[in-house]
């Protein structure tokens, strides 16, 4: 069923605007569907393990960066869980992923609340917080450097340790374990806070789409918070 109406949007501490919305029969079951997902998502015992476990990565100016504390580190079970109910929302190719839904909603509304959702979700908002980089010595093979927080490296660690176990791909970390540091569990330390950053993102974009379902005239905050059940830290 076609859903068409207006509804009041506006971000935190700025204006509200009446915002007409259209969408088509196809593009109103992808957005069900995509919240579906999401909603499995924040209902499994899984994602509750993840969020609170709260990764602590920590760095002391004298002896350097710490050992991961493994016992806050979640299960190897509740850790594949969590990635199995991202898997049809993180995935491209997925037919209601975040991606596909974004793009029906990036249609409607104040771009500056879009732009927020995006870059929490692409992890543009976790680079800007700080850079954890590791360089190997001069005439190593490419890459040379491993940007720990960064959206390419997230993507290498899901190819190699998540959805796929890509053989280059694991010997290419195992390139910059050798020292001591990044360990194999700081590095997925990071890929866990970036997989966090996505399922935050997808909660929100998820609550925005049940303003949509609330149908005409409710009103919707965009932007005014983190719907998740742990605070990045």
């Amino acid at each position: 069923m076609a859903r068409r109406g207006t509804l009041v949007m506006g971000t935190a501490g700025g204006p509200k605007e009446n915002v007409a919305f259209d969408f088509s029969d196809d593009e109103w079951v992808l957005l069900e569907r995509f919240a579906a997902r999401v909603d499995e998502l924040m209902d499994s015992a899984a994602v509750r393990a993840v969020f609170d476990g709260g990764v602590s990565i920590a760095w002391d100016h004298q002896t350097g960066w710490k050992p991961v504390d493994k016992s806050r580190l979640p299960s190897k079970d509740d850790l594949n869980a969590f990635l199995g109910y991202l898997r049809p929302i993180i995935l491209e190719t997925e037919p209601w992923s975040f991606q596909r839904a974004m793009t029906i909603i990036g249609r409607c509304g104040p771009r500056s609340a879009w732009k927020a959702i995006r870059d929490r979700y692409n992890g543009a908002r976790y680079e800007r917080m700080f850079s954890v980089s590791v360089t190997l010595p001069a005439g190593a093979d490419d890459p040379s450097v491993l940007v720990l927080n960064a959206r390419d490296t997230l993507r290498l660690w899901i190819n190699a340790f998540g959805y796929h176990e890509d053989t280059d791909k694991v010997a290419m970390f195992e390139r910059f374990f050798r020292d001591g540091f990044p360990t194999p569990d700081h590095v997925r330390g990071f890929a866990i806070e970036m997989l966090i950053e996505k399922a935050i993102a997808a909660i929100d974009l998820r609550e925005v789409i049940g303003m949509f379902q609330a149908g005409p005239g409710a009103s919707c905050v965009l932007a005014r918070r983190s719907p998740s059940v742990r605070p990045m830290s």
